[in-house]
């Protein structure tokens, strides 16, 4: 009698093999694949790339501006009337906001920023639209459907701004129509904080905004806060590269209460284009909470050029004077379309007062044009204020608002909207190995449900593939620990091995002394070495920050017995050092500080780690008695340490002479030490 092959037999060998044409799975494709396009063989290395994936999007989001809590207090932005939940979707807009195009302008993108909940401490995204789509009128009455999101909801963008290409032409208008908003307690309703239309370099100023259903709750909701250029998104800013603080912001604070104003020229060196002035607001001392710090209450704008002919200044433009309101955290601007000029000139009046002084500051006056800045590094002037403030008036052009580096308008909200869409890229392959994750489980328990039911063959199948593919995911990694603690602690041990065995034959002597002396260095070094490589693979992930004191902590416990000075200069970033990146920098110190205490007979040893610009140096420098290095063996491990460094495409240092003492270290590129590459990433929408 022939036993009928179960058909769970055949659909878990499926499973396991990878047979599409059975399974009828597809196969796996290019880059990252759908969860259900992954076979189940492939799982454990899908899983793997997924990683990879997220890794190299997480790098690109370090190097993107993030959002900073503002200092914002009133003009929260627009909020909708409450309306009754619905079940299906309404044929008509529930709600309509309709912007006025000035000029009879262009309109290439618009930029919905998202209001923020402030009855939570974290302030999360507030009642962005679900459904909804954007039309424009143009000059000839004719309505064009410009967005369209009417047949599934908007992914939640949180704080993040929202940036949707628009059919470049020219409108009259242009209207936002919501189909579907935000529910709580069984109502409907949506709101926005900002809403920016781009022309060309320049967002519009918009003037007039129409509403239907708007919730109006001064000072906090109203339909004009979507055009007031007041958002909850903070300055246009990111932490400066190397992380460090620089010069605060200009801060004049007077003695008393003046009605004086104060002149502030730029001079740009020559002729440039006036598109678009930008005011940062000052950000106030340390302790007090002064939204908009010191800025004025009036301003007036002037453009003269060089003229060529006559050698001379020429005033170009004068703007009428202009009321400013407390912008709170945000910019404050102006646009000067595109006039050209040498000098600006602009005529500051009407000062806060801080108990009992008038206070006059900025962060930053910038010039923009096409996305760049005009007045980076202009030479800043006052005829109003004393010659004593001339160095600091610099820090008006620095680059730099509140120590953090300046970022013109449009870029920074290209790059807030293009850290949207990676953070949700991130959140699908979150997504997407959770499932995989759940197939991996649900095929397990499958194959253990027919071991049971079908014989004991199927389980150990199963068993032995799972264990083949962790073996294979860890085999490298494990091979390598296995190599570090033969090399590290093996070698060394085995060295305590024959000397203590010499010792016992030994009768004594200097020779005796010697062994001694070398038996107590290699247990020290032999201990070291290990409490390193434990704590090095033990940790699942590994911070320059934590890997810095180590090296201080192997050099004081291998050198004991000699006096050592530490100088550590150096702020670490907190940035992950990869595995195989902090195993080969441990493995070059230990050589170092072994072949210090070992040969140099140094009284006193000086390791300076020092992290400058973009380069991470480590050096030890010992007052022994050095050597020659044309006549040095290959005991000292010296071709391994300079391999080690040029692997981590250093620079490997060594000076030396024979009674002159020794340096040994390496200077190594930030970029080489952490494996972060610059990833270029086009937003779409």
């Amino acid at each position: 009698m022939v036993s009928r092959f179960p058909t769970e037999w055949l659909i878990i060998l499926c499973l396991l093999l990878g047979i599409d044409q059975v399974c009828g799975q597809e196969a796996l494709k290019p880059g990252i694949p759908s969860a259900d396009s992954v076979r189940f063989w492939n799982i454990p290395p899908a899983l793997e790339a997924l990683d990879q994936e997220a890794e190299r999007l997480s790098h690109q989001l370090e190097e993107l501006p993030s959002l900073e809590d503002s200092l914002q207090i009133d003009a929260y932005g627009y909020h909708s009337s409450y309306l009754p939940k619905l079940e299906r979707m309404p044929r008509e807009p529930r709600w309509t906001v309709t912007m006025e195009i000035p000029y009879q302008g262009g309109v290439q993108e618009i930029y919905l920023v998202p209001a923020a909940d402030r009855r939570e401490p974290n302030m999360p995204g507030y009642g962005f639209p679900k459904r909804f789509q954007i039309k424009g009128v143009d000059f000839d009455g004719e309505e064009h459907l410009l967005v369209d999101y009417q047949q599934s909801d908007f992914p939640d963008p949180g704080r993040l701004p929202v940036r949707l290409l628009l059919e470049t032409r020219r409108y009259q208008n242009v209207s936002l129509q919501v189909f579907r908003g935000q529910v709580e307690d069984n109502k409907e309703f949506f709101a926005l904080d900002e809403i920016a239309l781009r022309a060309s370099f320049y967002l519009w100023s918009l003037q007039k905004v129409d509403t239907t259903g708007s919730f109006e709750a001064p000072p906090f909701w109203s339909s004009d806060y979507l055009i007031d250029q007041k958002t909850s998104m903070g300055l246009p800013v990111q932490p400066h590269p190397d992380g460090r603080q620089y010069d605060q912001d200009f801060v004049k604070r007077f003695d008393g209460e003046t009605s004086e104003p104060v002149v502030i020229e730029l001079d740009l060196g020559e002729n440039k284009r006036h598109g678009e002035l930008v005011l940062y607001p000052a950000q106030p001392p340390e302790g007090v909470f002064v939204p908009g710090y010191g800025f004025p209450g009036k301003l007036q704008v002037e453009i003269s050029r060089y003229v060529e002919e006559t050698g001379e200044r020429e005033l170009f433009y004068q703007e009428e004077p202009q009321i400013l309101q407390n912008p709170g955290n945000n910019i404050v601007r102006f646009l000067l379309s595109g006039r050209e000029g040498r000098w600006l000139t602009i005529t500051f009046e009407d000062f806060p007062v801080y108990q009992g002084a008038s206070t006059f500051g900025f962060g930053e006056i910038e010039l923009t044009e096409a996305r760049e800045s005009m007045s980076r590094g202009a030479n800043v002037s006052s005829p109003s204020l004393p010659d004593s403030d001339t160095e600091a008036l610099q820090r008006l052009t620095d680059g730099l608002s509140g120590g953090r580096t300046v970022i013109p308008l449009l870029p920074w909200l290209d790059e807030l909207s293009a850290r949207r869409d990676l953070q949700g890229e991130l959140d699908r392959i979150e997504q997407m190995k959770a499932d995989l994750f759940g197939r991996w489980n649900q095929g397990i328990e499958l194959s253990l449900s027919i071991a049971l039911w079908g014989g004991s063959t199927t389980l150990i199948v199963v068993v032995a593939v799972g264990a083949i593919v962790q073996r294979r995911r860890f085999a490298s990694l494990r091979r390598s620990i296995a190599k570090d603690l033969h090399d590290e602690v093996g070698s060394n041990l085995g060295s305590v091995r024959l000397v203590a065995e010499r010792l016992q034959l030994d009768s004594g002597g200097p020779e005796a002394q010697r062994d001694l002396s070398d038996l107590v260095l290699m247990a020290r070094e032999a201990s070291a070495s290990l409490m390193d490589v434990v704590w090095m693979t033990d940790k699942r992930s590994l911070k320059l920050s934590e890997l810095i004191p180590n090296f201080k902590k192997r050099a004081e416990r291998v050198l004991s017995g000699i006096d050592v000075e530490v100088e550590i200069d150096v702020e670490p970033p907190d940035l992950e050092v990869p595995l195989t990146v902090r195993r080969q920098l441990m493995l070059f110190f230990k050589e170092a500080v072994y072949n210090c205490a070992r040969h140099s007979g140094a009284k006193k040893v000086r390791l300076e780690i020092v992290l400058s610009g973009s380069a991470f140096r480590i050096l030890l420098t010992d007052d022994g008695c050095g050597f020659d290095t044309e006549s040095l063996g290959d005991g000292w491990g010296i071709d391994s340490m300079r391999e080690r460094v040029e692997e981590l495409q250093g620079t490997f240092i060594l000076n030396t002479a024979v009674g002159k003492g020794t340096a040994v270290g390496f200077s190594i590129p930030l970029k080489g030490l952490l494996r972060i590459y610059r990833t270029g990433y086009q937003s779409s929408n």
